[in-house]
C-alpha cells in the first residue's frame, strides 16, 4: 500500500488528536527488495518497525500508552491484531479492520491459503507454523496479561478475511481479557472485503470504530468542522 491520508481520521485530529502514518517494511512504494524485507520469513521486521515507531513516539514524550492507539484494514488489520498480542504494553487501544486473526487456522479457506502462504509462512514444514503462530492472535493471546481495548470490524460476506475465524478469534480474546477490558466484533451485512457499498455505509463503519477510540480517550467530537465541498 502506498502512504496515503485516511480522510475520515480528520474528524479524530479536529477533536484534539494526532495522526502518525507509519512506513513499514514490506509496501511497495519503495521497491521489491523493501517488500521483501518485510514479508515471508522476514515479516516480523514489518511489525518490528511499527513498534519502533510507537517506542519513538513515547520516548520523545510525544504521547503516553495510555493515549496511543493503533489501526489497519486488510493486511493493516493484521497487523493490528499483531501489535494487539505481541506488544500489548503499547497500546490504549486497537482497532483491527478487515483482518485475520488466525492465520494458522487461514489453511481452511481457500483465499487465506494462498494469501498466508505468499505474505507470511507456509503450513507445510514445523517451523513455518511456529512462524506464523508467532505472529497470529488467535495463538498468542493468555490469560495472564493484561490487553488494550480492542475493536474489530469484519464483511459478513468477505471471502478473503472469513468472519467465521474472527468471530472465534474475539471470542477467545474475550475470554483472556474479561469482562473489565472491551474486545468488540461488529460484522456488517451484506458487506464484503471491501466493506461498504456505499458512502453513507462508509461514513456509518468509520463512525463506530471512531467513536470507540474517542471513548477511550475521553474525547469529545469537534463541533466546528465545515464540510468538504467537491466541483461537480
Amino acid at each position: 500500500m502506498f502512504a496515503q491520508f485516511p480522510g475520515p481520521l480528520a474528524a479524530f485530529v479536529a477533536s484534539g488528536g494526532a495522526l502518525v502514518i507509519s512506513h513499514q517494511r514490506g509496501g511497495s512504494d519503495l521497491g521489491s527488495d523493501w517488500a521483501d524485507a518485510g514479508r515471508g520469513s522476514q515479516k516480523q521486521n514489518s511489525y518490528d518497525d511499527l513498534y519502533a515507531i510507537a517506542e519513538h513516539l513515547l520516548t520523545t514524550d510525544l504521547t503516553s500508552t495510555d493515549r496511543l492507539a493503533v489501526t489497519g484494514w486488510g493486511n493493516g488489520g493484521i497487523m493490528a491484531g499483531a501489535a494487539f498480542a505481541q506488544r500489548p504494553d503499547l497500546w490504549a487501544a486497537v482497532v483491527a479492520q478487515c483482518p485475520i486473526l488466525d492465520l494458522v487456522g487461514s489453511h481452511r479457506d481457500p483465499y487465506g491459503k494462498f494469501a498466508i502462504s505468499y505474505e507470511f509462512a507456509g503450513f507445510d514444514t514445523p517451523d513455518e507454523v511456529r512462524r506464523l503462530a508467532g505472529t497470529s492472535p488467535y495463538q498468542l493471546v493468555d490469560d495472564n496479561t493484561p490487553y488494550p481495548w480492542f475493536y474489530v470490524h469484519a464483511g459478513a460476506i468477505d471471502s478473503a478475511c472469513p468472519p467465521g475465524q474472527t468471530r472465534k478469534a474475539v471470542a477467545r480474546i474475550q475470554a483472556a481479557v474479561g469482562p473489565d477490558t472491551p474486545a468488540l466484533l461488529r460484522i456488517w451485512d451484506g458487506v464484503g472485503h471491501g466493506m461498504a457499498s456505499s458512502r453513507s455505509e462508509a461514513v456509518l463503519h468509520t463512525t463506530y470504530w471512531l467513536s470507540f477510540l474517542m471513548k477511550r480517550f475521553r474525547m469529545t467530537p469537534a463541533t466546528n468542522m465545515t464540510p468538504a465541498t467537491h466541483p461537480m
